[in-house]
């Protein structure tokens, strides 16, 4: 946990449709580390065998986005928007319009 942790800013802002489906808040948005890594923990005990295939990365400026495969069916992709240390202080899951209503 600490490692994946090790990639977000303090301050991070991480929106997902699973932050819905998991009742975690009614907004899809969690603010602030201890709260994303939290939230983390609670979705890897209830998925312990989570597992993505890493299909693309595409770049930009002060981004990066994956595409990326999320349990060997769904298609998924997730933008993060870096600070000037390269930690994440925004992610963005996005899964496909015809899967998100399985979702939530």
């Amino acid at each position: 946990m600490e490692a994946i942790m090790s990639h977000y800013a303090d301050e991070v802002i991480f929106s997902s449709p699973l932050i819905l489906k998991s009742r975690t808040n009614d907004k899809g948005t969690i603010h602030g580390k201890a709260a994303l890594k939290t939230y983390f923990k609670h979705a890897l005990s209830k998925n312990p065998d989570l597992h993505f295939d890493l299909k693309h990365i595409m770049v930009g400026i002060k981004s990066i986005t994956l595409l990326y495969t999320r349990k060997q069916v769904m298609p998924a992709c997730e933008t993060m928007i870096l600070n000037e240390d390269g930690l994440i202080v925004e992610g963005l899951s996005h899964y496909p319009v015809d899967s998100i209503y399985e979702l939530l």
